[in-house]
């Protein structure tokens, strides 16, 4: 997933307990996003609002 060692960036993985199955799903942004070089450090997803990603910076969120 590391762009810097020929990888796609930060990426959606899909988890099946039952069978405990990962899957990876593809990089969550373009290869020309600045976002797709990032770690995902601090990072969270939450279920509301939709479709947003927050990332925690020194204490304070911020939306990308």
């Amino acid at each position: 997933m590391d762009r810097a060692r020929g990888g796609g960036g930060p990426a959606l993985l899909s988890y099946i307990k039952a069978t405990d199955e990962v899957q990876n799903l593809g990089p969550l942004f373009s290869p020309d996003s600045i976002y797709s070089y990032s770690t995902g450090e601090g990072w969270y997803f939450s279920a509301m609002p939709h479709r947003q990603i927050g990332r925690l910076a020194a204490g304070h969120r911020k939306q990308l």
